[in-house]
């Protein structure tokens, strides 16, 4: 199944999460992170859930993508997916507030990093157009 094509909120949009049972995906920066089911997606999200704080480090980065389906259907559904998936978070405990600020470094470091390569890569495709340009 392709994650990145259902239906998804922003972590500042939560409050929008249909009220219907489904399994919701975690995500940001193309990765997944966390996967698991609500009776009541909106209910689930209302800062109450355990994975809150990391998950809005990832602001404004992270996505909560979601599949709508019958409540009986959803644990199995589920279960499947994080064998399928291996999503990092499912397999490691909640954080505390130096995991968080771990997590905070390692998310805005990776956007430094993705920043500075696209930088380099601005200025390398600028120096072959003017040196291409200037040697003809």
């Amino acid at each position: 199944m392709r994650i990145f094509f259902l239906p998804s909120k922003a972590i500042s949009k939560l409050h929008e999460l249909p009220e219907v049972a489904g399994v919701y995906y975690v995500t940001a920066f193309w990765r997944l992170f966390y996967v698991g089911k609500a009776s009541n997606l909106r209910r689930r999200w209302r800062k109450n859930h355990q994975r809150y704080n990391q998950f809005k480090i990832l602001t404004p980065f992270g996505r909560l993508h979601f599949k709508v389906m019958p409540a009986h259907k959803i644990d199995d559904y589920e279960k499947t997916e994080i064998q399928r998936c291996k999503p990092p978070w499912n397999y490691s405990p909640v954080p505390g507030f130096y995991g968080l600020i771990r997590y905070f470094f390692i998310v805005w470091g990776s956007v430094v990093l993705y920043l500075i390569l696209l930088g380099l890569l601005i200025t390398f495709v600028a120096y072959l157009v003017r040196y291409t340009s200037s040697s003809e």
